[in-house]
């Protein structure tokens, strides 16, 4: 049960983040929403683009197995290390541009979900959420803002606490 709870947490808690975050992203960025309103057809890609500017999950602690070298420095095994996915998938060597928001860049390739072994089972399922979500906000209000906005302090997940739109 604990697995089952620990499945459950996990995929309600970064779905939320996922919504809640691109809401606030499709806000601050009117000339992007507007594109996704006239092209539909971008939806999958601005997900994917949500996902990487606002990482549900900015990172997990993980303890090494064995040393590891990086950067003319070895870390012992037994170390606790954390891996940033959000600071990867703002990193200007691999994304042109990072900082900026755009829903036509092709970023299938971030980090948000993990990678690997430890990659979320339930991304599937939270895109999925997404699709259905999105549109279903932007028809019924397509010209929504934000009157308030407050980031839940959080050592590993990015989300809002308070999110209030006014269509």
């Amino acid at each position: 049960t604990l697995f089952a709870n620990c499945l459950a947490f996990a995929g309600v808690d970064t779905t939320i983040n996922l919504l809640g975050n691109g809401t606030g992203l499709l806000a601050r960025f009117p000339t992007q929403r507007a594109k996704l309103i006239a092209e539909p057809a971008l939806l999958d890609a601005a997900i994917e683009e949500m996902l990487r500017t606002e990482a549900p999950v900015q990172g997990l602690p993980r303890r090494l197995t064995g040393d590891l070298a990086l950067h003319g420095r070895v870390i012992p095994a037994g170390e606790e290390i954390s891996l940033m996915f959000a600071a990867a998938n703002h990193d200007p060597a691999h994304y042109p541009d990072p900082e900026a928001f755009d829903i036509e860049r092709q970023s299938k390739d971030h980090l948000s979900f993990g990678f690997g072994l430890h990659k979320c089972i339930g991304q599937h399922l939270a895109r999925l959420e997404a699709r259905a979500y999105f549109p279903r906000l932007l028809q019924r209000f397509p010209d929504y803002t934000v009157t308030e906005a407050r980031w839940r302090l959080s050592h590993w997940a990015r989300g809002y606490a308070a999110l209030v739109i006014r269509a």
